[in-house]
C-alpha cells in the first residue's frame, strides 16, 4: 500500500525548528520506509536516530529513549496526537493511504444487506476518504452514523485504545463498517 508520508513537511519542520538530532517513531507497517525518512532528515541538516522498537499508537512515545540518545525532536509517524505532555517538542505525521477504498465499500455491502443503519469507523490512514465510504453506503440506501465522541481527533477515527467514536452510535448502529488495513 502506498501512503503519503509528507516528506516536504517533514523537511521544512526540521528547518524551521533547526534540532540537531531528530528520532523518527514509526510503527511497524511503515518501518521499511524508516531509511527513506532518514535520509530526508539528514538532507534537512539533522541527525537522524531510528527507533527499532514497535509503536502501539500515539500513547506510546518513547521520550525517554529518545532524551537518552539525545535528541531534541521527536518525529512520530502513522497517529493523531493525544492529550498527553511529551516534554520534548513531538510532530504527529497522519500518514494517509493512497489508495482507493471504492472496491472495498462496494465488496462489504453484500454483508451489510440485512441491514439499513450502518456505523462507519476507520484509522487515521483512510480518516480522508470517510466521507466517500459514507457517500457510498448512502447511494446504496444506507443511512450512516459516524459518531463523534471528541476524545480523538477526528470523527469516525477509532484507535486501538479508544474506540468512543463507535461506541457513542452503537445504539443505534445495527451493524458497523471498519475501512482500515491490518
Amino acid at each position: 500500500m502506498s501512503f503519503d508520508l509528507e516528506e516536504k513537511r517533514l523537511k521544512e519542520e526540521i528547518k524551521r525548528r533547526k534540532p540537531k538530532i531528530v528520532f523518527l517513531q514509526l510503527p511497524e507497517g511503515l518501518k521499511p520506509k524508516a531509511s527513506r525518512l532518514a535520509a530526508v532528515v539528514e538532507e534537512a541538516g539533522a541527525l537522524p536516530i531510528v527507533s527499532s522498537d514497535p509503536c502501539y499508537g500515539a500513547c506510546d512515545i518513547a521520550v525517554s529513549e529518545a532524551k537518552i540518545l539525545g535528541a531534541d525532536l521527536i518525529i512520530h509517524y502513522g497517529h493523531t496526537p493525544m492529550t498527553m505532555n511529551t516534554d520534548l517538542p513531538t510532530v504527529y505525521v497522519e500518514v494517509m493511504a493512497k489508495i482507493s477504498i471504492k472496491e472495498s465499500v462496494a465488496n462489504a455491502l453484500p454483508y451489510l444487506e440485512s441491514w439499513t443503519k450502518i456505523g462507519l469507523v476507520t484509522t487515521i490512514q483512510h480518516i480522508h476518504q470517510l466521507d466517500e465510504a459514507k457517500n457510498l453506503l448512502e447511494a446504496a440506501g444506507k443511512t450512516v452514523l459516524v459518531g463523534d465522541a471528541g476524545r480523538v481527533k477526528y470523527s469516525g477515527q477509532v484507535l486501538g485504545c479508544d474506540f468512543s467514536n463507535a461506541q457513542s452510535v452503537s445504539e443505534t448502529a445495527e451493524a458497523f463498517l471498519f475501512v482500515g488495513g491490518g
